[in-house]
């Protein structure tokens, strides 16, 4: 038994709408599966589940239900952006973790392949700073962005310089 996708699309228009009618357009949309909302941007735009055997399919279908809701409750605007994904996908981006990767410095040592002291060392260190922002401290250790690290890492020299030969 084969059964059929489901998919989530989000659509943006390029427009505003009053209050009024935002809750307007909530109710209409509701019998659809379709929850309005406001973009970052202040602009309309609502995420609408659907199955469809297709993404293309369900793109389709989805344009066709918000944008006829949109036409009776507030006029026509063009579509700024729309994004299909499956129901699995939009579980997985609503559920990942906003927190970004974050270390200290037994982790920056890890990452520069020194020891925990010269860790220490290279944290106080000016260079370091100007590379390497504090994130945030946590239990009164500094604690600084992964992605930071491993950047500094990659553009310095690792160990120490050699000694050049006394003539």
């Amino acid at each position: 038994m084969t059964t059929t996708p489901a998919w989530a699309v989000y659509i943006e228009y390029s427009t505003t709408v009053p209050d009024d009618v935002h809750d307007e357009l909530f109710h209409r949309l509701n019998a659809y599966g379709a929850a309005p909302t406001t973009s970052p941007t202040g602009n309309f735009a609502a995420l609408i589940e659907l199955e469809a055997p297709t993404a293309e399919l369900a793109d389709t279908r989805a344009r066709e239900a918000v944008s006829a809701v949109l036409r009776r409750v507030h006029g026509s605007a063009p579509i700024a952006v729309i994004e299909v994904m499956s129901t699995e996908e939009r579980d997985r981006r609503t559920f990942a973790p906003d927190i970004p990767d974050l270390t200290g410095v037994p982790g920056i040592a890890k990452i520069l392949g020194v020891s925990p002291q010269a860790a220490h060392k290279r944290v106080a260190s000016p260079e370091f700073k100007r590379h390497v922002p504090l994130a945030t401290t946590i239990d009164g250790r500094p604690h600084y962005l992964v992605e930071h690290v491993q950047r500094y890492a990659a553009q310095r020299s690792p160990g120490r310089p050699r000694k050049t030969p006394e003539q």
